[in-house]
């Protein structure tokens, strides 16, 4: 199985009394590689330690605390142990506020499966989940059929993984988008955005003279103009609508270059 990253240290040392998304992590990481901690993003005594056994353990300074040679030593502990999904889920829902690590990860895996799903936005890796994260896990959410909330919770989380290991190992996963409704020339929103990225990589694929589209959620003459030559090029009413018949023809097609 091909590398891929693993949750990067935040940057700040998780102790007695730290609190968040990162700890949840902590706990949860150690948990399953057998030093119990509850799994509830407080850091407290019984967190403690179990960190100082696993140190202990694994010849680490013992103090208790994670800086970055404890986390990344938790990490990379609990891919060897987890090969199938080797990056745990932290135990707590990324909602907007949340910061560190896990954040940073998020972003930097959800930049990295642009390459393939090019409708995901581009998200600047600095720990905050802020409302462009939460904008792009809504993408995120839309193209593979979980529930649009925008927030990390275990199945966005998963799937997250799962994707970047398959796009990994060069056998990208298929979308699934639900049929969000009819799409026409002055619509805008997610739903466009990614009709558009579909549009433009089935057209690199097939070499065809259609125009691509910009990836923008803005549904103008040029969108139209496309998907009247996509339809045109799998016998579809040429209409320039994206109904339910062109909606899933087009995410067939996108499937089929991956």
């Amino acid at each position: 199985m091909a590398q891929i990253t693993l949750p990067p240290y935040g940057g700040v040392v998780l102790m007695n009394g730290s609190s968040g998304v990162d700890v949840g992590m902590v706990q949860t990481t150690l948990t399953a590689l057998g030093y119990p901690a509850t799994v509830d993003g407080n850091y407290g005594s019984g967190t403690t330690r179990a960190v100082r056994a696993f140190q202990t353990n694994r010849g680490l300074t013992v103090d208790g605390s994670v800086g970055k040679v404890t986390w990344d030593s938790l990490m990379q502990g609990y891919a060897a142990r987890f090969p199938a999904l080797p990056v745990a889920y932290p135990g707590l829902v990324i909602r907007q506020g949340a910061r560190g690590g896990c954040v940073q990860y998020v972003q930097s895996e959800n930049n990295l499966l642009r390459a393939v799903y090019t409708a995901q936005t581009q998200l600047s890796v600095d720990g905050n989940y802020g409302s462009g994260s939460a904008g792009a896990m809504r993408l995120f959410q839309r193209q593979f059929g979980l529930s649009i909330d925008g927030q990390v919770g275990r199945n966005t989380w998963e799937q997250l993984v799962r994707a970047r290991l398959a796009q990994a190992d060069g056998q990208p996963l298929p979308v699934r988008p639900a049929n969000p409704g009819l799409l026409q020339k002055g619509s805008s929103g997610d739903a466009v955005r990614c009709a558009q990225s579909y549009l433009a990589e089935v057209k690199k694929a097939g070499g065809y003279a259609w125009p691509a589209p910009a990836v923008d959620g803005q549904f103008g003459n040029i969108t139209q103009q496309a998907v009247i030559g996509y339809q045109e090029s799998v016998g579809l009413d040429p209409d320039g609508l994206i109904g339910s018949a062109t909606w899933a023809f087009l995410v067939r097609s996108f499937n089929a270059t991956l």
